[in-house]
């Protein structure tokens, strides 16, 4: 297209929604500079696609916000015309149509993509990793069907691990979609046997689950690194707790004294052994996880 009037908008848009709102303006100044390089372009004409590009970035957030869509879209289309013409007038002192019909090329095109496909590529980059946490425990998969075919007692135990950390994260706050995955496959290292922790995270690797579950299996027990968020604090927890109440008696467990003792003097040995020191997690946190597991839990 004609000096000024490149769609610079939309690579930005898509750059932002891949990774976010400071990669695609990093990314498309550095395009920018490439097309401004290669097509020897003016200081008027790098000003005017720098000047598109981080108002871009910004009117993304806009756009995929649902209630004010339409308003960022119309700021969008706007500016998409009207900042590459006032600089090529600025520039030139003249009135080329052809440059002006050009710009309206450019904005249409803007405007298609900023209406059509910018909000649901935004939601759907960004909902890309919940997605994938949900895959990876449902009953299909095949690392959830090897476990349930290795043990049937370790999949009950897997099961009851993940959705009670989910629940637990729910009321901290905390991300509870990788809670529910990591809770999931806390023991997964069992199917290769020891170094368990090991060849839990090398299962996890090969199955390319995300950075955060990796992260908190290779917490497994603080065995080879320490507890460091408050979600590998959960899945520690959660998992000490539902392995206690599997040891002891159901009866015996089921009475409201005990039931509560066993979670407390649990929570205390945990804690006492420094385990979620460098964790993050405060007094209060602490307090309220101990709440939700004593009232709130289904642990049997």
């Amino acid at each position: 297209m004609p000096a000024y009037m490149a769609p610079v908008m939309i690579p930005v848009m898509i750059l932002s929604c891949g990774g976010n709102e400071l990669i695609g303006i990093l990314g498309g100044i550095y395009f920018n500079t490439l097309l401004c390089m290669c097509s020897s372009g003016s200081f008027y004409e790098y000003a005017t696609y720098t000047m598109l590009t981080v108002l871009s970035g910004i009117l993304l957030m806009v756009i995929s916000q649902k209630k004010y869509k339409i308003y960022g879209c119309i700021m969008t289309v706007a500016l998409s015309f009207a900042v590459p013409s006032i600089f090529y007038y600025i520039s030139s002192f003249e009135i080329n149509y052809h440059q002006y019909l050009s710009a309206g090329c450019s904005m249409i095109l803007t405007a298609v993509f900023s209406y059509f496909f910018a909000d649901r590529l935004y939601y759907y980059t960004k909902h890309e990793k919940e997605r994938t946490l949900a895959e990876i425990i449902a009953e299909n998969f095949p690392l959830v069907q090897e476990i349930k075919n290795y043990s049937e007692i370790d999949y009950a135990h897997a099961r009851k691990v993940s959705s009670v950390a989910e629940e637990c994260a729910k009321e901290l706050g905390a991300d509870d979609k990788t809670v529910a995955a990591a809770g999931f496959y806390y023991r997964i290292g069992k199917l290769e046997g020891e170094p368990f922790v090991e060849n839990g995270v090398r299962l996890a690797e090969i199955n390319c689950f995300p950075k955060n579950v990796v992260k908190i299996l290779s917490e497994y027990n603080g065995e080879l690194n320490a507890i460091s968020s408050i979600e590998s604090a959960i899945v520690h927890i959660v998992d000490s707790i539902v392995t206690k109440f599997e040891l002891l008696d159901k009866e015996t467990v089921k009475n409201s004294w005990n039931h509560d003792i066993i979670i407390y003097q649990t929570l205390n040995e945990k804690s006492a052994a420094g385990l979620y020191d460098e964790a993050n997690l405060g007094m209060n946190q602490f307090i309220k996880i101990r709440e939700f597991l004593t009232k709130g839990a289904d642990l049997f």
